[in-house]
């Protein structure tokens, strides 16, 4: 065995024994191959084994009307059943990083692990008044404020918002929901005409 091996198994299987190796050049061919051979075996992921209760709520979930639910049922059944994530990944049509996260989430908490809780919505960042703020920034002509440009972008409008003080720092997709939700159209309201 290797010395770094961690396995109790033997490397080499009893057929290799039976062949005599007649240089070291076949040695060490032979060791790199038993070597790569139990690498492999070491880093291929599966599910810890199903207990009782997991397997008939897995079972259930194969059957039920959420395809999420079913996508990920799919992906810890074929696992337990020995299949490996670039075996499972053309049979799901699934990216093998998402397939590995899903065994891993399962692995550390069982089928409640395979569930995606959803807050109910972003939490709320910025108070009503740095809201206020933006939406009058949008409206307002950039000419108006000494700018060199005429026309707001979601970026321009973050970047605008961060340097008047308005707020810290904004990313143009918070602009954007701010905006969406408030019906205010950044693009006509540069050239005066307002929401």
């Amino acid at each position: 065995m290797f010395p770094y091996c961690h396995s109790p198994r033997p490397v080499f299987s009893s057929a290799f024994h039976l062949r005599r190796l007649d240089s070291s050049w076949e040695v060490l061919q032979a060791v790199s191959a038993a070597k790569s051979m139990w690498e492999r075996d070491a880093l291929v992921l599966h599910v810890r084994e199903l207990t009782g209760t997991e397997e008939r709520q897995l079972h259930g979930w194969l059957e039920c009307d959420n395809p999420v639910l079913r996508h990920r049922a799919q992906v810890i059944v074929l696992s337990s059943q020995g299949y490996r994530v670039p075996e499972i990944g053309p049979m799901l049509s699934s990216h093998p990083a998402n397939l590995r996260k899903w065994i891993h989430r399962f692995n550390e908490g069982g089928c409640e692990g395979l569930r995606t809780v959803h807050a109910g919505g972003p939490n709320r960042r910025f108070s009503s008044d740095q809201r206020d703020l933006i939406l009058h920034l949008a409206n307002t002509r950039p000419r108006d404020l000494g700018l060199r440009f005429t026309r707001w972008t979601l970026h321009k409008l973050a970047e605008e918002a961060g340097r008047r003080g308005i707020v810290d720092r904004i990313s143009h997709e918070c602009v954007r929901q701010i905006l969406r939700a408030a019906s205010c159209d950044y693009k006509r309201s540069g050239d005066g005409s307002g929401r």
